[in-house]
């Protein structure tokens, strides 16, 4: 009598392999053969069949008919993907911005850990001469924008979204994030506004 099979190996093995056919999907673009598709294809469609029925039906509750979508947008990913360029891109937009609050608000918490590291002698030193500011307040501020700057999706996302806004100014943009979500007006104006300001890069 053979020995079955370990189901946690079987969990591991599965998620991996989901794992890796996610990869080379969103990757390449790459999706197994229809003919190796059809198992998971059938009991998708009936999911989907499913969530339809509320999804259109105009009777029911706003909250039962979005579950519904939110059903049907994950077993059909390339109807998600056509909906969001048919509307400029809006939910992709939003997952990134919701990302780079929640990346400005953990870097703002941040900042009460500057006192305490230049509490230190050696290392308020090496923040003194690595960015040539003396002063405990200025010091702070560019170490600040110096974080910024490091943390690479957050910034890429402020440079796109605030062009020409300079290092000072996002800054002000990150320090009031539980005000403007990230969604204040075009800091170019302000940088227009404030020539003296020194840029990020």
């Amino acid at each position: 009598m053979e020995k079955e099979s370990n189901p946690l190996w079987k969990f591991v093995g599965g998620m991996l392999l989901g794992m890796g056919f996610a990869y080379l999907y969103v990757r390449f673009d790459y999706s197994l053969p229809s003919v190796l598709q059809l198992g998971s294809k059938i009991s998708s469609e009936a999911v989907v069949t499913t969530a339809e029925i509320d999804l259109y039906d105009p009777k029911a509750p706003p909250d039962v008919r979005h579950r519904a979508l939110a059903v049907v947008i994950s077993q059909k990913p390339e109807l998600f993907v056509e909906i969001d360029e048919a509307i400029g891109n809006q939910f992709f937009e939003e997952i990134l911005r919701r990302k780079a609050v929640r990346k400005a608000k953990l870097l703002k918490h941040r900042l009460r850990t500057y006192d305490i590291a230049l509490e230190r002698p050696a290392l308020r030193r090496h923040q003194e001469k690595r960015f040539g500011v003396k002063d405990t307040k200025s010091l702070k501020h560019i170490m600040f924008i110096n974080d910024i700057r490091n943390d690479e999706f957050l910034f890429a996302y402020l440079s796109r979204h605030f062009p020409g806004a300079s290092g000072h100014q996002l800054a002000d943009l990150v320090l009031n994030v539980y005000q403007n979500g990230l969604k204040g007006p075009n800091a170019t104006a302000a940088a227009d506004a404030n020539p003296d300001a020194q840029p990020l890069h």
